[in-house]
């Protein structure tokens, strides 16, 4: 019986081995991930509310080259200032990441200006392939210039994927 313990011993320490690889494999992990992008938007407003579009290429931390394309719609808090929230996606060849957008300010110096700074919280509600069941909470910033159509955005948080 001694003899069967002694040569079972080590196969019961590699099965265990194996098992803590392959569970952790599996496990959810938490990243801190950051990412920027430009391109190009455009937007209306009437009365008291405002939307816009936009689409972006740059790159990120975890999901590599990317575009980024979201829309927004919020409501005048001031002439120069709407409060928003919108979606966005996010590609890479490493997958996407679903974007909800929350507590989001854009401003202008007044309602004449030709900049628009925003900035805002999204949460990360899903992703496909390398990010599937991905969640977490970002912050980004970023600005638009209306003559020009430029907009550009910067984007920093953690995500469980």
């Amino acid at each position: 019986m001694k003899r069967l313990v002694a040569r079972l011993a080590p196969l019961g320490a590699a099965a265990a081995a194996v098992l803590l690889v392959v569970a952790s494999a599996g496990a959810a992990q938490t990243q801190t991930f950051t990412a920027s992008y430009s391109g190009t938007g455009s937007g209306y407003a009437n009365g008291e509310k405002a939307a816009g579009v936009g689409t972006m290429s740059g790159r990120g931390r975890l999901i590599g080259r990317s575009t980024l394309k979201g829309s927004g719609l919020g409501t005048f808090t001031s002439s120069a200032c709407v409060a928003f929230g919108g979606r966005a996606t996010i590609k890479g060849a490493r997958g996407s990441l679903r974007l909800a957008m929350h507590s989001a300010q854009a401003c202008a110096s007044d309602s004449a200006a030709d900049s628009v700074s925003f900035s805002g919280r999204a949460s990360v509600v899903g992703g496909t392939k390398k990010f599937a069941g991905a969640r977490g909470s970002l912050r980004f910033t970023g600005t638009y210039t209306r003559s020009t159509r430029a907009v550009s955005v910067s984007l920093r948080g953690r995500i469980t994927y």
